[in-house]
């Protein structure tokens, strides 16, 4: 997990196999962004920074302005490639790992 991510699109529903998305480039509405995760628990999304906790698939991200905690399920994830969803709002973030 730990490493920096490119955020490339944002799609809905949740998605659990990237095959079909490995070719993507970011052409997303949304902007661009890289997401960071260090291994002593922290993150920086952007301009924003935050602390994470990961236990077996489930993904919480606390960014240090905000009081809620943010959970995501890992859907996939492997040295290239990671996949987040929002289950209560059913859409899955892809990240390609930055060389």
């Amino acid at each position: 997990m730990a490493g920096s991510w490119e955020f490339i699109e944002v799609y809905q529903g949740i998605i659990t196999n990237v095959d079909t998305l490995k070719n993507k480039e970011n052409h997303s509405k949304v902007g661009t962004g890289t997401l960071v995760f260090y291994k002593n628990g922290s993150f920086d999304a952007m301009e924003n920074k935050g602390h994470y906790q990961k236990k077996n698939e489930v993904l919480k991200m606390k960014y240090s302005q905000d009081k809620d905690t943010l959970v995501m399920k890992v859907s996939y994830i492997s040295h290239d490639y990671l996949l987040l969803s929002d289950e209560k709002n059913p859409q899955t973030w892809f990240y390609k790992k930055n060389r």
